[in-house]
């Protein structure tokens, strides 16, 4: 369930709305940056969001299951907006990468916003220098990802390996050779 905050839940029923989405990319590094699905640009919580020439996103899939929701986002590159160029992904700058996306009354900012998915930025592709395509992975996949070693009934360890590594086991078989004779 998502929260919605009174005064944009009244605003949303009013029928006719001023409404716009926002996308904050946020790289590893701290730098953030925004994009809003409208034809100008909109400052929210300190943050320029700037009017993107095509910017769309895919509809966000969401369930109540445990499944993976993405979606993508497309955006033309431009070389009078700041953001992030074709370098910055061609780099891997936008590796580790996380987003946001929220909804937001552009002419009332301070009616709140709507928090619709976020999450982590999986590939980025980018067609012909001028459209940005990253997938916009929900904070489900995390879960799904195993991190560290995973457990088994039998142990994944093979005998008489260094410890330390992927399958090591960690006891030196060496003075367990014996010699002997059938």
């Amino acid at each position: 369930m998502r929260y919605i905050p009174a005064a944009l839940q009244a605003h949303l029923d009013s029928g006719v709305t001023t409404t716009c989405r926002l996308l904050k990319i946020t790289l590893s590094d701290g730098r953030a940056f925004g994009a809003a699905t409208l034809d100008r640009n909109v400052e929210y919580n300190g943050l320029i969001y700037y009017a993107q020439n095509g910017f769309d996103s895919s509809v966000i899939a969401s369930d109540t299951s445990f499944d993976v929701d993405n979606a993508e986002g497309y955006a033309l590159y431009s070389a009078d907006v700041p953001g992030i160029t074709v370098a910055m992904a061609e780099r891997g700058e936008l590796d580790g990468a996380e987003w946001a996306m929220v909804l937001v009354n552009y002419r009332d900012l301070s009616m709140g916003a709507v928090v619709l998915d976020g999450g982590d930025i999986g590939e980025v592709r980018t067609v012909r220098d001028t459209v940005f395509i990253p997938e916009l992975l929900s904070v489900m996949m995390r879960l799904r990802q195993s991190i560290g070693h995973v457990d088994s009934v039998t142990c994944r360890a093979i005998f008489g390996t260094e410890a330390n590594t992927q399958t090591g086991c960690g006891v030196n078989a060496d003075p367990l050779w014996q010699s002997a004779s059938v």
